[in-house]
């Protein structure tokens, strides 16, 4: 949890009755923000974003819970005059254990940001397989253009294993992809 997040988030709650802060939402309702205070598209801030982010938690204190706890006057002296430590968080973070609820709550808001990584990645594989293509499309017409003889076959036999090596890694993605696809209907 970071001051731009806690910022963000408030400016947010108190910006959604009046007009969605994001392209699809209606008013009323807004992009989850990420630990910067910048929107994540994709993750409206709903009650299960807000209970991982926010846990409940009365204190980071150990101890009987029984007894309220007591006032820290050093905390007062900190905001006022703008400082901040992070120990809290630090403390928060080994304190509390992550739940299998929360897991799944922060996976899956991380889902649509590692789908969309991954598509953008096999987007540029298949771009520079097609520079690829080209290029051995134009060293083609040039070696015919100049009328010179074919690659020794060794070579040819070595390009055609590097091509044949890289398929391979084409097969096992569209593996996986079918893998991810069937899972995914259970999630």
């Amino acid at each position: 949890m970071t001051r731009e997040l806690l910022v963000s988030f408030a400016e947010a709650v108190l910006r959604a009755p009046e007009s969605p802060s994001g392209v699809g939402l209606v008013p009323g309702t807004f992009w989850a923000p990420d630990v910067h205070g910048q929107p994540r598209e994709g993750t409206l801030a709903d009650k299960e974003w807000f209970d991982t982010v926010f846990p409940k938690t009365s204190s980071s204190r150990k101890g009987n819970t029984a007894e309220p706890p007591k006032e820290d006057d050093s905390a007062d002296d900190e905001s006022e005059t703008g400082g901040e430590s992070g120990a809290t968080t630090e403390e928060l973070d080994e304190e509390i254990p992550e739940d299998a609820l929360t897991r799944m709550t922060q996976l899956r808001s991380d889902l649509p940001s590692v789908v969309e990584s991954n598509r953008d990645s096999v987007t540029t594989i298949a771009e520079q397989l097609r520079t690829l293509l080209a290029h051995i499309e134009a060293a083609v017409r040039a070696r015919e253009e100049a009328g010179a003889q074919e690659e020794h076959p060794d070579a040819r036999i070595l390009y055609a294993e590097e091509l044949g090596e890289i398929k391979k890694q084409g097969v096992k993605i569209t593996e996986l992809l079918d893998a991810a696809t069937l899972t995914v209907m259970s999630l």
